[in-house]
């Protein structure tokens, strides 16, 4: 499940053509889409799945410095 699971997050991702810097705020939509996905996936072993929460998004420590130099920059 895990490695469908960061599979179907990258799929989300770049389906819903979201950005890195806004993934958290879009973070319900990402995670319907990846709900519905592995549900289809787990039906085929007899188990559903309910409810997909994505609780928060970490980023590479690279990334995050970008991020705030941009915030900041603002």
């Amino acid at each position: 499940v895990m490695s469908m699971l960061d599979m179907l997050m990258m799929k989300w991702i770049s389906k819903e053509g979201k950005d890195m810097f806004n993934l958290q705020s879009n973070s319900f939509d990402i995670a319907n889409g990846i709900k519905s996905d592995l549900d289809m996936e787990m039906l085929k072993i007899g188990l559903t799945v309910t409810s997909l929460n994505i609780e928060n998004f970490s980023y590479p420590e690279s990334v995050q410095k970008m991020i705030d130099k941009i915030w900041n920059g603002w």
